[in-house]
């Protein structure tokens, strides 16, 4: 991504990762650090189904033995669901600095955002909300939500699918916010 970066800066471009995937057996280690540098680097991306039938590199497993024919798929791969539906900031005031998601199953899970409010001389203007997307199969029961420096949590609003969004009450005053969910299944 660094290459794709330095050749779209110039041209005012963005970049997004068309197509990615890993096999089932390296979704821990090669889907996870796939992500992870596309965290790094900020790039947007869509999860290629490859082979969704049957099982393959897709979200389902095969069907299960005995599963009557023309049976499409067996059970969806949770840990490719920890991975793919994750919380991350869905719009920031500001330049968003830096985001992570430790997603792995069985673990606690943590999300961290950092961002640098724009500095808006008007009174009118001075507040307005990031917001931070938070899956349903992520529990917010036993939530941690900390905000820090140029904000504060304003809400959290359920949506029809169980998900959440977190709404952030950026100060525009030129000053840096975090955001931090810890959350555990």
């Amino acid at each position: 991504l660094d290459t794709a970066w330095r050749e779209a800066m110039p041209m005012n471009a963005g970049v997004f990762v068309t197509e990615f995937g890993s096999s089932p057996q390296s979704a821990h280690s090669k889907l996870a650090n796939i992500i992870a540098e596309q965290d790094n680097h900020l790039t947007g991306s869509t999860f290629w189904v490859w082979k969704e039938t049957g099982g393959g590199w897709g979200l389902f497993d095969g069907p299960r033995k005995g599963a009557p024919a023309g049976t499409p798929n067996g059970d969806l791969r949770q840990d490719y669901v920890a991975q793919l539906s994750r919380i991350v900031p869905l719009a920031t005031v500001g330049t968003l600095n830096f985001f992570h998601y430790n997603s792995f199953l069985n673990t606690s899970r943590i999300f961290a955002m950092e961002a640098t409010a724009p500095l808006v001389e008007s009174n009118e203007l001075a507040v307005a909300d990031s917001l931070v997307y938070v899956p349903s199969h992520v529990q917010l029961a036993n939530r941690e939500v900390k905000v820090f420096g140029s904000a504060k949590l304003a809400g959290i609003d359920m949506q029809p699918d169980k998900s959440h969004v977190l709404r952030i009450a950026v100060i525009r005053n030129g000053g840096k916010y975090q955001v931090v969910v810890r959350s555990t299944e």
